[in-house]
């Protein structure tokens, strides 16, 4: 049956960093499924709160105001989370985006990484063996320079060429969404390989399908967490009724990372790996291609 404490616990950390209610059964059964990044405040958070706040004022009020209320939006939600690596990573990058748009110049991801990067080790050298900061960089490097090797406009998953935008069908949009998330998907997964055996000594091949489902849904439990807390200041009715879409979604999480745990095939024991052998796994790796 469906644990609704758990999801509740879950749902806190979800949505306000609350790392000290989840059960340790429920954190172990989302590591082994590959899918414990979603329990941890991460760029989809910060953006939504800082990101919908810049882009609502901007329309009405000056730019650079709009600016300065989302980026202290995002502040604050970074400080009441707790302020863990992922989030600080997330933040740096999103207060470079917001002052790239202001200033009309173009943003790039590596540098905006590499400052997030640079501030953290400034802060806390030892962090550089944090697991938590060598995840969250590493996924943000897949993006960076694995996935526009492997997707990009006019292909996706490298071989499968896309068609011109005018000819395009409703059919074709929805097969293309679902080849670019699955390609961002693989991206992730190929430079966190290393880190993984490394940490945990095993990787999980189902995790990249499952990751393809429960990403997308991410949005609607973010969601509904601010609103539900937002409208429960008024009416606690209201808000349970709000939270609805994201209990529904915690359950199919649940029931999918415990069908995972079932599948003892889709996880791959490996033992720690030496470094050379991690090397040669990232140098085989695509890159991304230099600009002409």
């Amino acid at each position: 049956p469906f644990n609704s404490s758990a999801a509740s616990d879950v749902y806190k950390r979800q949505v306000l960093g609350d790392k000290y209610e989840l059960e340790a059964d429920v954190k172990d059964m989302y590591q082994k499924s590959g899918v414990s990044h979603l329990l941890a405040i991460s760029g989809l958070h910060i953006s939504i709160a800082g990101m919908s706040v810049y882009n609502m004022l901007r329309k009405r009020l000056n730019q650079k105001i709009s600016a300065l209320a989302g980026i202290l939006v995002i502040l604050s939600y970074l400080i009441f989370t707790g302020e863990s690596v992922s989030a600080a990573r997330a933040v740096c990058m999103l207060v470079m985006t917001i002052i790239a748009d202001v200033r009309a110049r173009t943003y790039d991801m590596l540098t905006a990484l590499a400052m997030a990067s640079v501030m953290q080790i400034m802060d806390n050298p030892y962090i550089i063996c944090n697991t938590s900061y060598i995840m969250s960089f590493f996924a943000m490097l897949g993006i960076a320079l694995v996935l526009p090797v492997i997707s990009s406009a006019d292909k996706t998953l490298v071989f499968i060429k896309k068609k011109n935008r005018k000819n395009r069908t409703l059919k074709d949009e929805v097969i293309y969404l679902l080849c670019d998330s699955l390609s961002g998907c693989i991206a992730i997964q190929l430079m966190l390989l290393p880190a993984l055996l490394y940490i945990s000594y095993e990787t999980s091949f189902i995790s990249v399908i499952l990751n393809l489902i429960v990403i997308p849904l991410m949005p609607v439990v973010m969601i509904s967490g601010i609103v539900s807390g937002l409208v429960g200041l008024v009416s606690i009715k209201c808000a349970w009724f709000m939270a609805g879409a994201a209990h529904y979604v915690l359950k199919l999480y649940d029931i999918l990372c415990k069908a995972c745990a079932d599948i003892q095939a889709g996880t791959y024991v490996t033992g720690r790996p030496q470094v050379w052998q991690l090397s040669l796994i990232h140098i085989s790796e695509p890159t991304r291609p230099e600009p002409i």
